[in-house]
């Protein structure tokens, strides 16, 4: 092939020599480009010609030239997303698919079979069961005794984790320990339950207590500065007492004690034989402490063993009821109930605090006594991520003081843990990167909603992830994001439970309403970013709040959105309607908005509509979905043709392919060109030839589709799919005998070729072997196929090897019957 490249003669790589090819119909000349498509021209020449000489008006010529015009430029424009604006390649088309996918997956709608977001389970009683959750709701936290009822309750379920002796030892021989730990890691209950078994012990001989039956452990006000604590402050307790001291998350670090300050107050607990526990959560403000004298590690609680204890507990009547054997039995089932997916998935967390194991425990063995119903143990796992949510946002900014207020959080501090939570919620799974930005971000309008007289700072060297991260229940991982098309290793954060985004936009969304509009504010700051992974997860976040109240975040979120100039604005908007259409609580609402949008004046609602339509929820059928599209792209000409088009193919991707087939061959073989249907289906199945199945892959509709996303969709669907390798063939021939579509569907062929040359191999050159010969019936179709494999072969940058044009070439050389004389299946 070198001697040919170089400029030598050149026979065709298949078919006939060039001196045998026979002469082209309509004076087309030989060897100078497709003999079809000059023929077509030739046809259009005449057909322009008579119409001139008919008498036709100036005006209608030129109108029918702008039309022939706009019908070539939308051809030209198959490759490329219609909803995207600027210039933007499949490889952001296919970032687009897999942003949309992720941020789905992070809203599990199938939660909605068991109603999770409804019930408000509280509390019950089951015989000797007293179950609240309630405990688990943030509760302000007071100065004073700790209840002995509650110490007897921590002796008695309280599971020790492993090194608990070790604290022990350290806290009798210190007198004073800083343990660090995330929150609800069982750092209080591990605090509690050291100072009760150190100070129930005999006190100092000289310094006896003055009431043997008083209280011996006390919280101390979190506020508490420990530089302010003295040996003259701790004797009103008197001799032998315990401090709990817990310093409050998001502190501006004036808070956290020096070294000097912890040994001055381990020399005044010594003078009065007391102990002290300050509790901080781990991060980098904490790095000190751990290398000092007084700071450890607090252990997690095993949750586990927490776990079994309880239920223990909870079925030990059984035992001198029925027999030790009906006691292991419903112990036994206990357990396993535990671990079922179901109970799994309505929890929607991967690791349970000690709080939460002990109310599953409690919901375990009521419904294994028969107190509680399966779908009230459902409920009330379901809750558990609700109540965390809750906890999260309650209160919270009752610890924000004023200007003049030294060692209290300022707003910009205190909002930025929630702002993370909420920014987790919307991203989850998405870059630390994107998180952290947006969340402060969050930050900023919420401190301004906060305090709009005083202008937050923002801190730029002071983020501590490992904080961030404790506080919100996530866990960094590594992750894959799509750049020019290629997968390449990124750090990712997300929830450590399925439950918590929607746990968390719930709660902000239906019990916080003063923090809606500066959520708001950032949610629609997003629709016009650049990254599909910030707009795309964006808009379904907006979908998802809608559905908590769908008059508001209608408002708010869609229709400015669905009514603005911008094409990504709008696409935000269908977005958020696609995914609230996804709950049956909100589909039929959505459908019949939609079904109103569709027939609007508005072009932009007409185009929000088309969109919405193509992610296949807004209608109860493909088929109503489908005469919905072909409405919209009738009208005005055929304005928005291009996108119609697009969620056509979207449609096709999914699972009710062949009723989609079947309607583009409608269109395709129509002949009212007033209406538009003839380009709509043509349009249609260029997109259908060029689409790759990543770039509108839909993980839920069409799992079947998963092992191709590199594939053409029209292909894949031939190779994956029985029955549809003769209706896709169909629409192709249709799509290559006209004038307008020839180009652009020959040129998604050509890159088929090559592409089963150069990566996938057998797999597609099989389902190619099957297609191609389906689209050759006469001598035309023989003599343009021979063309367009000549020319790849001929191609001076990308050559297709010779061998492999042969090795397709033999695949259609003898020729089927002609059409008209054979059976085929019709699409």
């Amino acid at each position: 092939m070198s001697d040919e490249a170089a400029g030598g003669a050149r026979e065709p790589a298949v078919g006939p020599a060039e001196p045998e090819r026979p002469a082209p119909k309509n004076g087309a000349e030989p060897g100078r480009g497709d003999p079809q498509k000059a023929r077509a021209k030739d046809a259009d020449a005449k057909d322009d010609k008579e119409s001139m000489d008919d008498g036709a008006d100036q005006e209608k010529r030129e109108r029918e030239l702008r039309e022939r015009e706009r019908a070539e430029s939308l051809f030209r424009e198959v490759g490329s997303d219609p909803r995207e604006e600027g210039e933007r390649d499949a490889a952001d088309a296919a970032a687009t698919a897999q942003a949309h996918r992720s941020a789905r997956a992070s809203f599990d709608i199938r939660r909605d079979q068991h109603n999770f977001h409804r019930p408000e389970f509280h509390a019950a009683h089951f015989g000797d069961i007293n179950l609240s959750l309630e405990s688990l709701r943030a509760t302000a936290v007071f100065s004073g005794p700790v209840p002995e009822e509650e110490l007897e309750r921590l002796r008695r379920v309280y599971q020790e984790p492993a090194g608990f002796g070790d604290l022990e030892q350290a806290l009798r021989a210190r007198r004073l320990l800083v343990l660090v730990a995330a929150p609800g890691s069982g750092r209080t209950c591990t605090a509690l339950v050291l100072l009760d078994q150190v100070t129930a012990t005999a006190p100092d001989p000289e310094k006896p207590r003055a009431d043997p039956f008083a209280p011996r452990v006390s919280r101390l006000d979190p506020r508490t500065v420990l530089s302010e604590l003295t040996a003259d402050n701790l004797k009103e307790r008197g001799t032998g007492h315990g401090f709990v001291l817990e310093i409050p998350e998001g502190n501006d670090g004036t808070l956290m004690p020096a070294e000097v300050h912890l040994d001055a107050l381990a020399a005044a607990l010594k003078t009065w034989n007391s102990y002290a526990v300050v509790i901080v959560a781990s991060g980098a403000a904490t790095t000190a402490l751990l290398s000092g004298r007084y700071g450890v590690l607090c252990p997690a609680a095993p949750t586990d063993e927490l776990l079994a204890s309880r239920l223990e507990e909870h079925l030990a009547s059984l035992s001198a009821e029925a027999g030790a054997d009906s006691h292991a039995d419903a112990l036994r089932r206990a357990t396993e109930l535990a671990y079922e997916p179901d109970v799994s998935t309505a929890l929607g967390l991967e690791e349970l605090r000690p709080a939460e194991a002990e109310t599953l425990a409690d919901l375990l063995a009521g419904h294994i006594l028969g107190r509680l119903s399966r779908d009230d143990l459902l409920a009330g796992c379901g809750g558990l991520a609700d109540r965390q949510a809750h906890a999260w946002f309650t209160g919270l900014d009752r610890e924000i003081g004023s200007e003049y207020s030294p060692g209290v959080p300022s707003a910009a501090a205190v909002m930025y843990p929630a702002a993370f939570r909420i920014a987790l919620s919307v991203f989850n799974g998405s870059t630390h990167g994107i998180v952290a930005e947006t969340a402060h971000a969050l930050a900023w309008e919420l401190a301004v909603s906060r305090e709009p007289e005083r202008a937050p700072a923002r801190p730029l060297f002071c983020d501590d992830q490992s904080v961030a991260l404790g506080l919100s229940r996530a866990a960094l991982a590594e992750g894959r994001v799509l750049v020019a098309d290629v997968p390449v290793p990124v750090r990712t954060v997300r929830f450590r439970g399925g439950a918590l985004p929607t746990a968390v936009l719930k709660e902000v969304w239906t019990r916080h309403h003063a923090a809606r509009a500066p959520v708001v504010r950032w949610l629609r700051s997003f629709a016009d970013d650049p990254r599909p992974q910030v707009r795309i997860r964006a808009a379904v976040a907006a979908g998802e709040l809608c559905v908590h109240d769908f008059e508001h975040g209608f408002e708010q979120l869609i229709r400015p959105m669905a009514t603005a100039s911008g094409a990504r604005r709008r696409m935000f908007a269908a977005a958020a309607l696609d995914q609230a259409a996804r709950h049956d609580s909100h589909r039929a609402g959505i459908q019949a908005l939609v079904r109103a949008w569709a027939g609007a004046e508005s072009s932009p609602l007409r185009w929000t509509a088309a969109v919405t339509l193509g992610y296949g929820h807004a209608t109860t059928t493909v088929g109503s979905a489908l005469d919905l599209l072909a409405r919209i792209a009738t009208r005005d000409d055929g304005e928005h043709l291009s996108v119609v088009s697009h969620s056509t193919v979207l449609l096709a991707a999914g699972s009710d392919d062949m009723t989609v087939l079947r309607r583009v061959a409608t269109w395709v073989q129509g002949r009212r060109r007033d209406r538009q249907d003839q380009n709509l289906g043509l349009l249609s199945v260029a997109r259908l030839a060029a689409t790759r199945v990543g770039d509108i892959w839909d993980d839920s509709a069409a799992p079947d589709l998963a092992e191709y996303q590199k594939w053409p969709l029209a292909l894949a669907l031939t190779v994956a799919r029985e029955g549809r390798t003769v209706p896709v063939a169909d629409l192709l021939w249709h799509a290559l005998r006209v004038l307008r579509s020839r180009e652009a569907v020959g040129a998604s062929l050509s890159a088929w070729i090559r592409q089963a040359a150069e990566e996938d191999g057998e797999e597609m050159s099989a389902g190619l072997d099957d297609l191609l010969p389906l689209l050759v019936d006469d001598s035309e179709d023989r003599e343009q196929l021979r063309w367009l494999i000549n020319r790849m072969v001929e191609d001076e940058d990308d050559p297709l090897p010779t061998e492999q044009a042969r090795r397709i070439w033999r695949t259609v050389e003898p020729g089927p019957a002609p059409r008209a004389d054979r059976e085929r299946e019709r699409v």
